[in-house]
């Protein structure tokens, strides 16, 4: 549970993932921008079990994930503070965004039933 890790400073100011020597502001929505996810390790087990206990946290990963490959133009595989690792295989990134709508659109249903 070390990682991911939080990658923004306390002034909400982080390294761009565009890796120009940018400085950015993490948005408004996110309590933070995480990177440094072995997703092909983390995906079926810690990041369910994130989601489960902590959902800010997960919306937070998420929206990192999508951070990254909005402002690096990649998909992230094992992202690694701002730069990419070129490591493991497979599209792990759109497993754990996957899993993020399909629950977020059950958790939205469930609401509506009760």
């Amino acid at each position: 549970m070390l990682t991911p890790t939080l990658f923004n400073d306390a002034n909400r100011q982080y390294p761009s993932f565009k890796n120009d020597g940018s400085i950015t502001l993490v948005p408004d929505d996110m309590g933070g921008v995480y990177t440094d996810m072995s997703l092909w390790d983390i995906h079926r087990s810690q990041m369910p079990w994130i989601l489960f206990h902590d959902l800010q946290r997960f919306n937070d990963i998420a929206k990192s994930l999508v951070l990254i490959n909005r402002d690096g133009g990649y998909m992230p595989k094992w992202p690694f503070a701002q730069g990419w690792t070129g490591c493991m295989i497979g599209a792990h990134a759109n497993t754990v965004l996957a899993d993020w709508v399909v629950k977020e659109a059950f958790n939205k249903k469930l609401a509506n039933i009760s």
